[in-house]
């Protein structure tokens, strides 16, 4: 599992919101996140030997921190530079607290980024309809978030409903934690013991199809944890058993060496779900859902569940091209 999407599922009631009773309150945020504030590729057109000058301003526009991918002599950004046709003769990079080039830089609400390429055009023959280049551009910035929902199981409607928490992801990805399933009058989050209750797990690209710029959430499918409930039982058979091990990586109390087909384990999502899709890509304003059984042991009259995820992300902002065209310079 990559170290820069994977997931980590972690057991810490970690932000606590006023709440009200019987549905709870879902605390969520804005989608602000990247702003390309500044793009220029000077000149547009030049000779064969001449040099481009390529700048770029980005900012964290949005409410969390997040880490700037910027590679070795900005690759992570400038994805294509035609290299058959430019050399990166220099290249700086500096942010609003550090001055020297790094290959990442992390960045606090409204801090900004300013990046400098300088091209050289390095064929010394050029044709005489010359060479047509587009320069192209993405901002990857890597981001970890959170989200809860705590759940309610009584033994009768006549047990008075408790006052449940919840809170969504701040960021571009919206974790949505949505329990279904109840038969209870006051309906989910409470429960009722006999009830077959579900939760969805709805990842969400906030960014609108409106949106100036592409932006792209990437990130392996997340794996769930529990608190004073369970989750149901999966079987792992051959065609799952390597996702399942992938998942299991971040389930503190499974070990994903042991896991071999015919196992039955409590874990969400069922691997079986994801064959075939072991990494997920969301688009602006498409989601992704995924689903899981609830299940419980009640000894009183009314007890409370908690279901916790914590996931590591990029958020890829497509920033377009720029063309360069090179002349043929001629005798």
């Amino acid at each position: 599992m990559h170290a820069d999407k994977r997931v980590l599922i972690i057991l810490i009631f970690a932000f606590v919101v006023s709440g009200c009773t019987g549905g709870g309150n879902n605390s969520s945020s804005s989608s602000g996140a990247i702003s390309v504030q500044s793009l220029s590729v000077q000149p547009s057109e030049i000779f064969a030997g001449s040099n481009v000058r390529v700048n770029m301003g980005i900012a964290n526009t949005g409410q969390l921190p997040a880490t700037l991918r910027v590679g070795e002599d900005g690759s992570s950004i400038m994805t294509s530079g035609c290299q058959d046709i430019f050399d990166i003769q220099s290249f700086s990079a500096e942010s609003s607290n550090i001055s020297d080039t790094r290959e990442s830089y992390e960045l606090a609400p409204e801090y900004e980024v300013s990046l400098s390429w300088n091209l050289l055009q390095n064929t010394d023959n050029v044709p005489l309809n010359g060479y047509r280049c587009n320069l192209r551009f993405e901002v990857p910035f890597d981001y970890s978030v959170e989200s809860f929902r705590q759940i309610q199981i009584k033994q009768s409607e006549n047990v008075e409903n408790s006052e449940l928490f919840a809170q969504s992801s701040q960021g571009p990805l919206d974790i949505q934690l949505e329990a279904i399933g109840s038969s209870a009058p006051s309906r989910a989050p409470v429960f009722l013991e006999e009830d077959d209750a579900e939760i969805l797990v709805r990842l969400v690209n906030r960014q609108t199809q409106s949106s100036r710029y592409q932006g792209l959430i990437e990130l392996e499918p997340p794996a769930l944890e529990a608190r004073g409930v369970r989750f149901g039982e999966v079987d792992i058979t051959s065609e799952n058993v390597d996702i399942a091990k992938d998942l299991a990586e971040d389930i503190p109390d499974i070990d994903p060496d042991s896991l071999s087909p015919g196992d039955d384990v409590r874990m969400c999502p069922d691997p079986s779900s994801l064959i075939g899709s072991p990494e997920l890509t969301i688009n602006n304003g498409q989601s992704e859902t995924l689903r899981c059984v609830i299940d419980w042991s009640l000894t009183g009259p009314s007890m409370r569940g908690e279901i916790f995820a914590q996931t590591d992300y990029t958020f890829v902002k497509k920033a377009g091209s720029q063309r360069v065209d090179v002349r043929y310079r001629g005798e």
